[in-house]
């Protein structure tokens, strides 16, 4: 019996290892964004394939169901969790106003583009500084490991900018409480919003 239940043990793990193999090969862009599941019925272990519309579907539908909690904070982490787990973007917004992230690869990476035209300009220097708040540096001052400064301590933005243009991108990697307390803070210090309720898109 025992040797029956060590081979059983054998072949999940197999199968767990060939799972991984394979999320990371669809994360990538083959198969025009599948998506590869485990999903466990009783004692029953099954992989189920989704294409990508079906499976953001999904999650927006678990955000939704989760906005009705009476917690904002928790709101925004829980959508950036769901984020991080397959989707491309995630974009909240409130009174006219959003934060985004692009998400694919299971990193969080925000995205503030702004020009001449739109009402975001006037933010510049306010999302920098929010930025520098949270251990932010620009990439180009990013201190190395040969400086008496730790290198670790500090995450990195860059500022695109054409004739048309200009992107802040922050770098959050996993840091999904980071990524929570700064988008909080984007709707409160920098928008001032009010009381409005926060909509949520993934995409």
């Amino acid at each position: 019996m025992k040797t029956v239940e060590k081979y059983l043990y054998r072949a999940f793990y197999w199968m767990v290892n060939q799972y991984y193999w394979v999320k990371v090969f669809i994360f990538r862009g083959e198969f025009q964004k599948k998506h590869i599941l485990i999903q466990r019925n009783g004692s029953q272990i099954k992989l189920v394939i989704k294409n990508h519309p079906e499976f953001v579907s999904e999650k927006q539908e678990a955000i939704n169901a989760f906005k009705k909690k009476d917690n904002e904070k928790k709101l925004i982490r829980f959508a950036l969790e769901q984020a991080i787990d397959g989707c491309n973007y995630v974009v909240f917004s409130k009174e006219n106003n959003y934060v985004q992230f692009w998400t694919s690869g299971g990193k969080i990476r925000f995205d503030f583009p702004l020009n001449k035209l739109n009402k975001y300009r006037k933010y510049y220097y306010q999302v920098l500084g929010l930025l520098a708040d949270n251990d932010f540096v620009r990439n180009t001052f990013a201190p190395s490991g040969l400086t008496f400064t730790d290198p670790a301590k500090y995450n990195k933005y860059k500022i695109d900018t054409n004739i048309a243009l200009t992107t802040i991108e922050g770098y959050f990697g996993k840091m999904i409480d980071k990524a929570t307390d700064f988008t909080e803070l984007m709707f409160k210090e920098i928008y001032k919003s009010k009381k409005e309720r926060l909509e949520i898109k993934v995409g």
